[in-house]
């Protein structure tokens, strides 16, 4: 599984409030895979993080959208995955749920 996006807000360094820690950590104590991406936080203590986001999502059946980064805003998948989007910034097609604002 995917996580995209680390930080608090689009196109920012912060990790302080996000929403992705409180995923994070639902979905270790499910014994969830994860891989994180975010183009602004490098390392993130609870989660291995990749550094591309093609290598993020290469081998994840999902893909969560947790910030709204610029370079998330057109994201097109070469293959069916399950896209939850917690901002609505993408496309709805294929297996997409909208979930966020």
């Amino acid at each position: 599984m995917a996580i995209l996006g680390l930080a608090y807000k689009g196109d920012s360094f912060g990790t302080k409030n996000s929403p992705s820690v409180a995923i994070i950590e639902i979905l270790k104590s499910l014994g969830a895979e994860i891989v994180a991406y975010d183009p602004f936080v490098k390392n993130y203590q609870e989660v291995q993080c990749s550094s591309s986001l093609e290598e993020a999502i290469s081998n994840s059946d999902c893909v969560i959208v947790a910030t709204d980064h610029a370079e998330f805003k057109n994201l097109q998948f070469d293959r069916d995955l399950i896209v939850i989007d917690g901002r609505n910034i993408l496309e709805k097609k294929g297996n997409y749920y909208g979930i966020g604002r």
